[in-house]
């Protein structure tokens, strides 16, 4: 915060990015950045996907529950977690270059605790029955944020706090399984 090659308290801003060298004009750099956004994370939730249809991904449910089990049967937990760490490192890495790219200015708020805990919000409004789950999550929580603040804006983080007990409360696997569940009737 105090390092003013990176900006300070005020943060820096980020200069407008080229596709592949080609700059498109200013009336079109949003969608252009909206395109390659919504391409990234397309690519990512497919590797996601893939990934978890791996042997390593499906050691991950076995591991959640019992990482000494999954030790016994021949598997490294301590592997298997490393990789998936360096996954979920690689993907926020992407993530923070798509939000610089979109937003033009980095400022040091978006490295404080809070922004982690949306991400666990998200989560947790979302479930973890599917790769598409925490995009459903991220429009659910922006869809109660943007209408609490609307109408509380001294008040909305309770909104989004009773939103999420009642989550909590009436969907513990997440607003996803309302989706598995009609499958499965």
């Amino acid at each position: 915060v105090k390092s003013e090659a990176l900006g300070s308290t005020d943060g820096f801003n980020v200069l407008p990015s080229t596709y592949f060298g080609y700059r498109p004009d200013d009336e079109w750099v949003r969608y252009a950045t909206l395109l390659v956004a919504v391409g990234v994370c397309a690519l990512a939730a497919l590797g996601v996907d893939r990934l978890l249809r791996t042997p390593l991904g499906r050691l991950l449910p076995a591991l959640k529950d019992n990482e000494i089990r999954v030790e016994y049967m021949g598997a490294s937990a301590r592997r298997t977690i490393h990789v998936i760490y360096v996954v979920a490192a690689v993907l926020a890495g992407m993530g923070g270059a798509l939000v610089g790219a979109t937003v033009g200015h980095i400022d040091p708020e978006m490295a404080f605790w809070t922004m982690s805990g949306e991400f666990i919000f998200i989560a947790i409004l979302a479930g973890t029955g599917s790769v598409l789950a925490p995009f459903l999550g991220a429009i659910v929580f922006g869809a109660i944020h943007t209408v609490a603040f609307d109408l509380s804006p001294n008040t909305w983080q309770m909104t989004l706090g009773i939103a999420l007990l009642l989550v909590i409360v009436f969907l513990p696997e997440g607003v996803w399984s309302l989706f598995t569940r009609r499958k499965g009737a």
